[in-house]
């Protein structure tokens, strides 16, 4: 999937806690998505008058923060 909007990073980083909690990926494959998904947003935010979903913003934050403690 390429990750154009918030929206689809809030999408997958709900997938990957959901994989991790299931025991289909391990906590360092979580830690892994964690990162990639963080620095997307990131990157996102910074254009994010542009894109439609940014309201998604805060409840994104919060899912790449359940990912951060949950693969420490």
């Amino acid at each position: 999937m390429k990750i154009q909007k918030i929206a689809d990073v809030k999408k997958e980083a709900h997938k990957a806690i959901t994989q991790f909690q299931t025991g289909k990926i391990t906590k360092l494959d979580l830690y892994a998505k964690g990162v990639d998904l963080t620095h997307l947003f990131n990157d996102l935010m910074d254009s994010a008058a542009s894109d439609p979903t940014s309201y998604l913003a805060k409840d994104t934050a919060e899912l790449l923060h359940v990912i951060k403690h949950l693969s420490c």
